[in-house]
């Protein structure tokens, strides 16, 4: 007879399908051994995930697995409900960290050169293939660029500038970082 669940999650990933976590739920007896063939309904944000999927079944190790994809940026609650009234909650938030970069101008002929690049992590790890969007002075530089494998994005910019301070942004979706910018 099952009585006790227990709850977890894998890290967040970054993937073709957006921010991704496993999700795991154990279904125990009272002798702490495991039970296979148990409903497992996971949630997020109280929305049965993914939007109408059965109940996954606990496996000969008792343990119930579901891979949640398509998660945004934010704080997320994550549940794991089964029958006899076992329910376990985490709440969790997806929040990359970004940071902006950029080499010092080089001026020549009145025009200004720097290399921008931001680069995104989550947990000290880089974030591979996020869509980064940089503006300069509140215009967008060209289209969203993804990460590398290293977690950067680059940049070279080239304008005609007079002296004063400029301002680079990166943005994603959540985060935006500011660099300003001494033209010489």
């Amino acid at each position: 007879m099952p009585k006790k669940m227990l709850f977890d999650l894998s890290e967040f990933t970054f993937g073709d399908e957006g921010f991704e976590v496993t999700t795991f739920a154990d279904i125990v007896d009272e002798n702490q051994i495991a039970v296979p063939g148990q409903e497992v309904q996971f949630y997020v944000d109280g929305v049965p995930y993914p939007h109408g999927a059965d109940p996954e079944q606990t496996q000969i190790d008792g343990r119930a697995r579901r891979k949640l994809s398509r998660l945004s940026i934010g704080n997320h609650i994550f549940e794991a409900v089964g029958r006899a009234g076992l329910h376990q909650r985490k709440e969790k938030a997806i929040k990359p960290s970004l940071s902006l970069e950029r080499t010092e101008p080089v001026v020549a002929d009145g025009s200004a050169e720097t290399k921008v690049t931001a680069y995104a992590s989550m947990q000290n790890l880089p974030v591979a293939n996020l869509p980064i969007q940089l503006f300069f002075q509140g215009d967008p530089l060209g289209s969203p660029k993804p990460t590398a494998e290293d977690g950067r994005s680059t940049w070279m910019f080239s304008r005609q500038l007079s002296r004063g301070n400029y301002e680079f942004v990166a943005r994603i979706e959540g985060t935006t970082i500011r660099a300003r910018v001494l033209a010489l």
